[in-house]
């Protein structure tokens, strides 16, 4: 019998189906996506202020107050929801065959690591460095989320 840590005994060797709908994580991820941009973003251009030497109150409460949050939130949504349903579909049926798949570290790895890799084949690695971390830390929480509605039940 194989036992897989964070996966229940007898779990992992029991055919399963997937019990939840994709669409709803992918949903919930692309609607999480926005917030967690903004965030991320107001985060580097304060370091990047920081990196500049320059950094006042004022300039960090500019950053703050006047970042353009609803089209940063629009923008991510519809960014975001075509591949997150995708991910989710994807990772939720190869977690009915392979119970690897199940495991809560997978999902965010996954969802980073093809995150970089779209990143990296279109633009071809001269995109700054800031981008590349903001697109495989926007992957893995998409993914991540996506995992939280995502069940398997016995056949």
């Amino acid at each position: 019998m194989l036992q897989l840590l964070g996966i229940p005994e007898g779990e992992a060797d029991a055919h399963q189906r997937l019990d939840s709908n994709p669409l709803k994580g992918s949903m919930a991820a692309s609607l999480a996506a926005g917030p967690i941009c903004s965030l991320l973003l107001c985060l580097d251009f304060t370091a990047q202020a920081f990196r500049r030497g320059h950094l006042s109150w004022s300039e960090v409460f500019y950053i703050w107050h006047n970042f353009p949050y609803l089209p940063c939130w629009l923008a991510c949504f519809m960014l975001t929801i075509i591949p997150n349903t995708i991910g989710s579909i994807a990772l939720g049926m190869l977690g009915t065959v392979l119970p690897t798949v199940k495991l809560w570290p997978v999902w965010p790895i996954a969802g980073g690591g093809i995150a970089l890799l779209v990143l990296v084949l279109l633009d071809g690695r001269t995109a700054p460095h800031d981008d590349y971390l903001l697109s495989v830390v926007m992957g893995a929480a998409c993914a991540g989320t996506c995992r939280l509605f995502t069940r398997w039940e016995p056949i």
